[in-house]
């Protein structure tokens, strides 16, 4: 009689969580042996379902706390290196400011230079009068040998001219005197 008022709901209390229904008929009635073997071979399956289906659930909560973790290391390595990228970004552009302050000031002093070295090496006025003096005199010189030049070139064609002339001179007289 106790077999008979067993219902799905009562031998397990876990099926009601995984199967919820209203229904309170008994499984079987243990009319025949064979229909109590047929339910006691249900039962069993069912049983053996609900215990697979439990491992099935502690694995994927396993599994789901495992990819959890996973996930939150990823994210903080995630985080660790955007951290030490931002690290090594700032002392980059710190060295980078360096740098170009170290060639600024380089080329300050460069420039300081080279101005320093015009305004010595820069003649002063006196001196450009004196060199646009000396200048002037240096092409004044080189006028006057090309107008020496060109008298003595002048003189020899001259003096040439003459002895021509004296040369028919005396070839004139000559004839002269011979006539």
């Amino acid at each position: 009689m106790e077999e008979a008022k067993l219902t799905k709901r009562y031998r397990n209390p876990s099926f009601e969580s995984l199967f919820p229904r209203r229904d309170t008929r008994p499984l079987a009635q243990a009319s025949t042996p064979r229909s109590t073997a047929h339910a006691v071979a249900a039962r069993s399956s069912v049983t053996a379902l609900i215990k697979d289906l439990r491992t099935q659930e502690r694995q994927v909560d396993s599994l789901r706390s495992v990819l959890e973790k996973m996930r939150t290391d990823h994210e903080k390595r995630i985080d660790d290196l955007k951290a030490a990228h931002a690290k090594d970004l700032a002392i980059v552009n710190e060295n980078h400011v360096d740098q170009l302050a170290e060639v600024d000031v380089k080329h300050n002093e460069e420039l300081t230079r080279v101005k320093l070295r015009c305004e010595m090496n820069r003649p002063r006025p006196n001196e450009l009068s004196r060199i646009f003096e000396r200048q002037r005199r240096s092409a004044l010189q080189v006028e006057m040998e090309k107008m020496k030049e060109e008298a003595q070139t002048r003189n020899l064609l001259d003096e040439a001219k003459i002895r021509v002339l004296e040369r028919e001179k005396g070839e004139l007289e000559h004839r002269l005197a011979k006539v």
